[in-house]
C-alpha cells in the first residue's frame, strides 16, 4: 500500500468512528423522546437525522484536524 492509501483509509475510519458515536447517541435521544411524547417512530426518525447530520459534521471536521497534524 501507498502512503495515499494509508491516509485515506485513516480517514475513512475517523468519518466511521464519529458518525457511530453521533448515530448512537441520536437515536438513542430520539427512542426517549419518542418514548416520552408516544411517538417512537418520529422520535426515532428524529434522532436518526440529528445523529447522522451531527457525525458527518464533526467527522469531517475531525478529518481536517487530523491532516493538518499530518502535515
Amino acid at each position: 500500500m501507498n502512503q495515499k492509501e494509508v491516509e485515506l483509509k485513516k480517514e475513512k475510519k475517523v468519518r466511521e468512528q464519529w458518525l457511530t458515536i453521533f448515530l448512537a447517541i441520536g437515536l438513542s435521544i430520539g427512542f426517549t423522546f419518542g418514548l416520552i411524547f408516544d411517538n417512537l417512530v418520529f422520535g426515532i426518525l428524529m434522532g436518526f437525522s440529528i445523529g447522522m447530520i451531527l457525525g458527518l459534521l464533526i467527522g469531517e471536521s475531525q478529518v481536517k484536524n487530523e491532516i493538518k497534524k499530518s502535515v
